[in-house]
């Protein structure tokens, strides 16, 4: 008998959308206040993964090189889920904000 053990979580993020400039929004966001991205965090024994899951709107907004750090680096090493989920939600706030 094989034991496996993975637990996954899904958090949605909203983020803020109201300063981008509406020439970078698909006309059916045009006049939208926020999207919504996701966040996937799944651990699985000792090992722990994270993943952004974008729309493709977002994507063409955001840029599809947007990454989140590892759950296992230095960066999130001591920080527990929430400051997690923040450190994320800070990093695509700044990055709305060099595209506005």
């Amino acid at each position: 008998m094989c034991e496996y053990n993975r637990v996954t979580v899904h958090i949605r993020l909203a983020v803020d959308m109201s300063k981008v400039p509406e020439l970078l929004l698909p006309s059916v966001d045009k006049g939208r206040q926020e999207m919504l991205a996701s966040l996937m965090i799944t651990v699985e024994e000792s090992r722990q993964t994270s993943q952004l899951l974008l729309s493709p709107r977002m994507q063409i907004i955001v840029g599809e090189d947007c990454r989140v750090p590892n759950l296992q680096s230095r960066d999130a090493q001591d920080m527990n889920l929430a400051e997690y989920v923040a450190h994320v939600k800070k990093l695509l706030n700044a990055r709305i904000r060099l595209v506005s």
